[in-house]
């Protein structure tokens, strides 16, 4: 699924169980990225309170997820399990 474009709605983090939701806007449905075994997970909000600025680049490798947002914002997540929406 290409998610350029989308916007993130939440980000929810498990600590105990060490598993990263991320709640996305893709259109007019929501999907889900979700990750377990959490090993790092950086967060820049580059403006923040302001409303969700979109998607502008996804990239998933082995074990790792970067996902850069317009304005200047990234999440950045190593775990031993990502799982992308279909």
């Amino acid at each position: 699924m290409d998610l350029h474009g989308s916007s993130i709605l939440r980000l929810i983090v498990d600590w105990e169980s060490g598993v990263l939701s991320i709640l996305v806007r893709d259109g007019e449905s929501d999907v889900a990225i979700r990750a377990s075994g959490l090993r790092r997970l950086s967060v820049v909000w580059a403006l923040a309170g302001a409303p969700s600025q979109p998607i502008s680049r996804v990239d998933v490798g082995h074990e790792k997820l970067n996902i850069e947002i317009q304005g200047g914002g990234h999440i950045s997540i190593q775990a031993s399990s990502i799982e992308m929406p279909d």
